[in-house]
Formats: structure tokens, sequence, C-alpha cells
């Protein structure tokens, strides 16, 4: 029998994308391969270059993008391959 093997972060719904509030802008994030580093876009009539977002204890599975509210402010949910769980604050322009 021969079985398939696939890569950690194929698998699962590693993409995820919310809307600032206040301005309407999306944030999209995505993990990329075997990178552990969460990769991001924005939207603001066209889409920005790929950028290096918040690093990671392994491979993204799956991820949330939270939007507040009230502010510009979204939370990123991760769970990697590693097991860990991380928590990431978007500010509007850039991760804290």
């Amino acid at each position: 029998m021969r079985r398939r093997r696939r890569a950690t972060g194929y698998t699962y719904p590693n993409v995820a994308v919310a809307f600032e509030s206040t301005t309407g802008q999306a944030l999209a994030a995505y993990g990329s391969g075997t990178d552990t580093t969460v990769h991001y876009r924005t939207w603001n009539g066209s889409w920005s270059a790929d950028q290096t977002g918040p690093a990671l204890g392994g491979i993204p599975n799956s991820m949330t993008l939270d939007a507040d509210p009230g502010s510009d402010k979204v939370m990123l949910s991760v769970q990697d391959a590693s097991s860990d769980l991380s928590y990431v604050l978007w500010n509007g322009s850039s991760w804290s």
C-alpha cells in the first residue's frame, strides 16, 4: 500500500481575513510552505506586497483574525505544527 505524506501547513485552513473597523482596510494572514512565520498583506484598493509577520514555534496550521469593533486592532490566533497557540495583535499598521 502506498501512503501519501502531506505537509502540515498544507492540510489546514492556514489563511484568515478580517477588516479593520474604522478604516475598512482588509488584513489577510497566511502560512507559506514550511515557513514558521506568518505572512500577511493588506488591502486598501489594491493588495500590498507579501510581508513577513510574527514568528511562530512551528508551521502555522489553523488561524483566525478577529477585528475589534471599536478600533483598527485585529487579533491573530494561530495553532502551529508544534502544538503551540499564539496570539498576536495587529494595531492597524504592525504586529505587537
